[in-house]
């Protein structure tokens, strides 16, 4: 994984699968909010090091795995179209295979019968849904196997304080373990949420954690 993660450049995958319109990803912390690690970068491309790793875990020449999509996501396509381009570079061979959204779901979410695929979450501002439903063991998103007790324990003593200045360095304690540990996943990209109004129409539609829409103080002038 960490010769992946190092193959990789996130902020070319990003502009080719958003068209510039988002944001390379460091952590499942929303940018901008107090759970963000105020220090915590994403990993750079660095092809020496990745070939480094790969000759460490004992595949010099690369790998071949295959790589299963869902097919409808049209980000997620173009992601996994640029991301086998720039790991070929240190020999690692990406099959990409596109899947309908249920053989997603039945055979990768459900079964867990996959090598590498591309999945994507609904991250509120609130820090639950990022760091609790797919990376602790029992979220309800949680489908890669990757593991870690101390992990765990962190948001669980976290998703219990109500005070901020005590829960945001849980979340980066966090957030440091997902990086450094080599968690299921190589975080990418935040999507932005881009809506377009009359000028004629007034009021806030999103709800403050940015989960859902709301009309009822909105309105026409």
């Amino acid at each position: 994984r960490l010769a992946l993660d190092y193959a990789i450049d996130k902020q070319e995958v990003m502009e080719g699968a958003l068209y510039g319109q988002g944001q390379v990803a460091a952590s499942p912390a929303a940018p901008g909010s107090e759970w963000e690690h105020p220090d915590l970068q994403p990993r750079e491309q660095d092809l020496d090091k990745a070939q480094e790793h790969l000759e460490a875990a004992g595949y010099p020449d690369g790998f071949e795995v295959s790589f299963q999509i869902p097919e409808q996501y049209n980000d997620q396509v173009t992601a996994a179209e640029v991301i086998e381009s720039q790991v070929s570079e240190v020999g690692i061979d990406l099959n990409i295979q596109l899947i309908t959204w249920s053989n997603w779901l039945s055979d990768v979410y459900t079964d867990r019968d996959f090598e590498a695929t591309t999945s994507s979450y609904l991250a509120l501002w609130f820090p639950d849904a990022g760091f609790h439903r797919p990376f602790h063991s029992e979220g309800a998103f949680f489908f890669t196997g990757w593991q870690d007790d101390e992990y765990d324990e962190l948001i669980d003593e976290a998703r219990q304080s109500y005070d901020m200045a005590e829960r945001a360095p849980l979340y980066h304690d966090a957030a440091e373990i997902l990086q450094e540990r080599r968690s299921g996943h190589i975080l990418l990209y935040w999507t932005p949420t881009l809506m377009a109004r009359t000028t004629n129409y007034h009021g806030e539609v999103m709800s403050p954690d940015g989960s859902t829409f709301r009309f009822e103080d909105t309105w026409f002038q």
